[in-house]
């Protein structure tokens, strides 16, 4: 039941719901001890508790949907914080003009060290192609 790749808390509630494990809910709800139902399952009262609330009255289809929307959440998040880091690179090197292929690659340098971007991360923000760094 405890993710071993560091997948994160929501792979570890979603097993709930598959195969056989599927019923440690529904057997607390029909008043088997919680504890002998977190003993089989091997998990703590404590994760057992944040499932129910989570998931206390939501069919497996839900819980599929909600775990499809989560990743998409996530998804995006990692989108936004991208763009973002683009956009705050961008505006710190907008005042600077970058004539000659000496600055460009001045430009890239800063931008590299203030930011701890790759080459072509700050190539490709900057719109400067990288046999022009090199």
């Amino acid at each position: 039941m405890i993710p071993t790749s560091g997948e994160g808390e929501f792979h570890e509630e979603i097993e709930v719901f598959r195969g056989s494990d599927r019923h440690h809910l529904r057997q607390a709800d029909e008043g088997t001890p919680v504890a002998e139902v977190c003993r089989k399952a091997g998990i703590s009262d404590a994760t057992f508790y944040n499932w129910r609330k989570r998931y206390g009255g939501m069919t497996p289809s839900g819980v599929k949907r909600m775990r499809q929307l989560e990743d998409e959440n996530n998804r995006l998040k990692k989108i936004v914080a991208n763009l973002t880091l683009d956009k705050a690179m961008l505006q710190d090197v907008l005042s600077k003009k970058a004539l000659k292929p000496a600055r460009h690659r001045r430009l890239v340098d800063e931008v590299r060290e203030d930011w701890k971007v790759s080459i072509r991360r700050a190539c490709s923000c900057l719109r400067i192609d990288t046999s022009l760094y090199h």
